[in-house]
């Protein structure tokens, strides 16, 4: 609130503890009413200040020092912008009362941001055009690459994104073939997740081969293609490229090493972020915070 807001180094923390745990009280009438009616929505558990979110949501209250370390950490895996990363605190389970704003501020002042702001230019893809009937059964698979940034010898990366719950896999390839193809459907989908209904591919050699047909048939999966005069046939696919080649970016420009040691992170990343149209954090990851204190 902006009442709550205007001085981050007020103890708004303490004056709720005092409240919930003695019954302290400001000495203003005005103060008394103001602290009573807000603090409906504040518990304490373990000695520990939480605030209900509207949905009703517990948030662990933060101290400037505490935030500042979420914020940092919260943002330096994917850079994202200013409301989703505001966004991620609140579906970690983070609160303080100019989370908003502080978000914000820290997005303007990173400078990995400002230099990769605008790196992917690729307009938006309409992420609508199908739609499935229950979690895990449809995947889109696409290769990225070849990428000529040396990376043990690692040019692919090749990606699946279930299109319900937006879930993705990844991982990076020397050489895109399709007995590779076969063991990353068989190994990272149909032993994690279950025999999915279909796949979404596009006409590459990579998917369209005997070893791909051969596990597809043994499975009984559909493998449904795009083609150029269809290309929304496979947009997730190229929406979670754009999305992960934009995170291994920022991540390799602020920490060094190679894409392929940093796939991994940026997978994390991924999944733990808010994303439209979906609005949600992977289900999964949901609930699980970033550092302790």
């Amino acid at each position: 609130s902006r009442r709550e807001g205007r001085n981050r180094d007020s103890p708004y923390k303490q004056v709720y503890i005092d409240y919930l745990k003695e019954g302290t009280l400001p000495e203003s009438p005005r103060d008394i009413a103001h602290l009573k009616r807000r603090a409906r929505r504040y518990f304490l558990d373990q000695d520990k200040l939480y605030r209900r979110s509207i949905e009703g949501t517990p948030l662990r209250c933060l101290s400037k020092e505490e935030s500042d370390l979420v914020l940092g950490r919260a943002h330096e895996i994917e850079h994202q912008g200013g409301a989703r990363l505001f966004e991620q605190l609140i579906h970690l389970g983070y609160y303080w009362p100019t989370m908003e704003s502080d978000a914000s501020h820290h997005v303007k002042r990173c400078q990995t941001c400002q230099k990769h702001g605008n790196l992917i230019h690729a307009p938006a893809v309409d992420l609508h055009s199908i739609r499935t009937p229950w979690p895990f059964h449809t995947w889109a698979f696409d290769l990225i690459g070849p990428i000529s940034t040396s990376s043990k010898g690692y040019k692919w990366i090749l990606a699946a994104t279930e299109l319900s719950t937006k879930w993705v896999e990844a991982i990076p390839l020397k050489n895109a073939t399709g007995p590779a193809v076969a063991n990353f459907i068989k190994e990272n989908i149909i032993c994690r997740f279950g025999v999915p209904n279909t796949i979404l591919s596009d006409n590459g050699t990579p998917f369209i081969n005997k070893y791909v047909k051969s596990l597809l048939e043994t499975y009984q999966v559909k493998h449904h293609k795009s083609t150029p005069y269809y290309p929304k046939g496979n947009g997730q696919a190229e929406a979670t490229n754009k999305t992960l080649i934009r995170i291994l970016s920022k991540m390799m420009d602020e920490f060094g090493g190679t894409w392929s040691e940093q796939l991994i992170v940026a997978l994390w990343a991924y999944r733990t972020s808010k994303r439209k149209p979906t609005q949600i954090v992977d289900p999964i990851m949901r609930g699980q915070p970033l550092p302790k204190f």
